[in-house]
């Protein structure tokens, strides 16, 4: 099965730096995107992904995402993700993420992210199975300060 590519991604759920919630194992980095149209959703969904409809304040928003894509870090093919800012790209290994980049994701978010998601299949000793996405590479463009240098200033 080959990785599903999503270039201009909208991130929605974001939880980069592995907090705890309702939802959420501590430690456990995911997130959730946009599937880019209704179409391919149906087609994820056919397959095995977990594909949700996104709902807000209980009205439905024509919009599919994929629930629960993660950044492992302990499998041993790790993910490549690179962060651009001001022009330059640093390679995110797990102790930079730690460092407060991912606090910054998951208040602030991104300009821009491309991802390959790569899909496992999984089974349950009941019968039931389905497709888990995970981060394979993934590159996010920093959204660009307000208060970042001026022209004024040298």
């Amino acid at each position: 099965m080959n990785n599903l590519i999503i270039e201009d991604a909208k991130v929605i759920f974001p939880n980069f730096s592995g907090r705890e919630n309702r939802y959420n194992r501590e430690g456990n980095r995911c997130f959730s995107v946009v599937v880019p149209n209704a179409e391919l959703a149906m087609q994820l969904k056919d397959d095995g992904w977990n594909i949700k409809e996104r709902i807000i304040n209980g009205e439905p928003q024509g919009e599919y995402y994929i629930n629960g894509i993660n950044i492992n870090y302990d499998y041993y093919l790790k993910p490549r993700i690179v962060y651009v800012s001001n022009g330059h790209e640093i390679e995110l290994t797990e102790e930079l993420f730690d460092s407060g980049i991912a606090g910054q994701l998951d208040g602030r978010g991104a300009e821009r992210y491309d991802i390959s998601i790569r899909p496992r299949v999984w089974e349950r000793p009941d019968g039931s199975s389905g497709i888990k996405g995970y981060v394979d590479e993934m590159r996010i463009v920093a959204k660009k300060s307000l208060f970042g240098q001026r022209d004024d200033e040298e």
